[in-house]
């Protein structure tokens, strides 16, 4: 049964949170289609968090970017708050995770661009989003375009100030958090460079950087850990690592300066301009680094509850150095690539030493490891020692006679297969069939795939990259590809497709694919 809300036709329900719940709707005065976000009824009896709502979305109506999801109106109907949103034909980046796993690295850094571009638009306008997650950037169907949804909401929730509302809900969403979020409760644009970060390491390796068991070890991780590694995942650059590294520091002043550097510094690390974080020297007369202890705390959902239990892991952070001989060194949040210089407001200059656990390590980020009094001495050998050696060796020759002749080198490798077609699956979903194929790739040439219509079906030929953004590769070895079908309006309709693989500019295997509707 179709319900109606003002001018407003409740088609279906996309999605439902905490804040809220999600409608495809028609808006039968304007005559179009919508995404309509009704609040909860709750927050309509609040007057303080109306005003800041009715504020936070003119401000956000005002947003014009390719990469925000625009917002048509806002208000309230029937003791209700709600947010009229263009519709985006297509999944929010959350499902897309979910369903074809981590992104191929170009298709990533190109997410990422269109996210800090609508980052860095708000941002000019005084606008911090504070709730900047995988289910909050949705991708077009139809070309892959990101857009970022939700400007103004969270903010309103917060009255820009704190990271808890009055009744005791944390806005935003733990796992992409900015540490000062959890300590002094405010933030300016920076929490969403943070958060940013958090969206690029997940497109890269499929998982939140700080995804520990429970609420109390996300926490704690966010304070004290450092940024774990995308490049731990085959195919990602080390470059990157820098790159999250930097963005994800626990030190807003340390972090990019806006959501664009971040972007401009993903783009060179793919193109290889910019170097990833020396390998540390290894220094067999160091000490062993110190083990961290966990704190074993019980933290509650309010964030003023946190700052008490996690008080001692605050301090650390916000005083610096603790001027104790026996604590660990400080850490220091990385830094470009060369540099040796903080950014302003960030204390003096120091040199990075990267610790074996990445860009961000524990107590080593201004003390170069080992010195030249520990390690042992470099020089010619003795004289004894030089007598030593060439005796041992004539010796040894003059019996070459006794020993056995070498094995035979091993066979050389078989030379690596062309791409094969293994399988292929057709899924409906609305109009579109997905044709999913799956592929050997042995030398790691497939560069993307082609098809053409068969026995009259009228599908034109096209050719397509891997790294084109409307689809990308599912995963490594896997290609899903939508086509068009229809089936709403002509549900028996059929064709016939002929499907290949491109390795290095040529075609490869092939299969003819039979599409239909049902």
């Amino acid at each position: 049964m179709t319900e109606m809300f003002g001018r407003y036709r409740l088609e279906s329900l996309l999605g439902r949170g905490g804040m809220g719940e999600v409608h495809r709707a028609f808006d039968t005065e304007a005559e179009r289609m919508v995404a309509l976000k009704r609040l909860p009824a709750r927050l309509a009896a609040d007057e303080e968090f109306v005003a800041r709502f009715r504020s936070e979305c003119a401000l956000a109506s005002s947003l014009t970017h390719p990469h925000v999801v625009p917002v048509h109106r806002y208000g309230e109907i029937e003791g209700r708050l709600y947010l009229d949103m263009m519709l985006i034909d297509g999944q929010d980046l959350a499902a897309v995770l979910a369903e074809h796993g981590p992104l191929q690295p170009a298709r990533a850094v190109a997410v990422v661009e269109q996210v800090a571009a609508a980052l860095d638009a708000a941002h000019r306008l005084g606008l911090v989003h504070r709730d900047v997650k995988p289910s909050n950037v949705l991708v077009a169907r139809s070309d892959g375009a990101a857009f970022v949804a939700d400007f103004g909401i969270a903010r309103a929730v917060s009255g820009g100030s704190t990271s808890q509302t009055s009744t005791g809900a944390v806005v935003g969403s733990l796992a992409y958090m900015a540490p000062e979020r959890f300590t002094s409760g405010h933030g300016d644009h920076r929490v969403d460079v943070y958060s940013a970060g958090c969206l690029l390491y997940e497109m890269l390796t499929g998982r939140a950087p700080f995804a520990g068991e429970g609420l109390p070890a996300m926490i704690h991780a966010h304070l004290n850990s450092p940024p774990p590694r995308p490049s731990d995942v085959v195919g990602v650059p080390v470059a990157l690592d820098h790159v999250v590294a930097r963005a994800l520091a626990k030190d807003p002043d340390q972090r990019y300066t806006s959501a664009g550097g971040l972007a401009v510094d993903a783009r060179a690390a793919l193109r290889g301009d910019l170097p990833g974080p020396a390998a540390p020297h290894p220094n067999p007369t160091a000490a062993a680094p110190r083990r961290r202890v966990r704190p074993s705390v019980a933290v509650p959902l309010a964030v003023a509850a946190v700052l008490a239990v996690l008080g001692l892991a605050t301090t650390a952070i916000r005083t610096g150095p603790a001027t104790d001989a026996s604590a660990a060194p400080p850490r220091s949040a990385p830094t470009d690539s060369g540099a040796t210089t903080s950014p302003p407001g960030a204390g003096p200059a120091t040199r990075q030493v990267d610790a074996p656990t990445g860009g961000q390590g524990d107590g080593g980020a201004a003390t170069a490891p080992g010195t030249a009094s520990t390690r042992p001495p470099v020089g010619p050998p003795p004289p004894d020692a030089g007598v030593v050696v060439p005796t041992t060796i004539v010796a040894t020759a003059s019996r070459s006679e006794d020993r056995p002749p070498p094995p035979p080198p091993p066979p050389p490798p078989p030379p690596p297969q062309p791409p094969r077609i293994l399988g292929q699956s057709t899924e409906v979903q609305g109009d579109l069939v997905y044709l999913s194929v799956s592929y050997s790739d042995d030398d790691g040439d497939a560069v993307g795939f082609g098809f053409r219509g068969v026995n009259g079906s009228g599908w034109g030929q096209e050719t397509h990259s891997f790294d084109a953004p409307s689809y990308g590769r599912a995963s490594p070895g896997q290609i899903s590809y939508p086509f068009n079908h229809a089936c709403t309006q002509a549900p028996s309709r059929e064709s016939d497709i002929e499907f290949w693989i491109v390795d290095s500019g040529d075609r490869r295997d092939s299969v003819t694919v039979h599409l239909t509707c049902s």
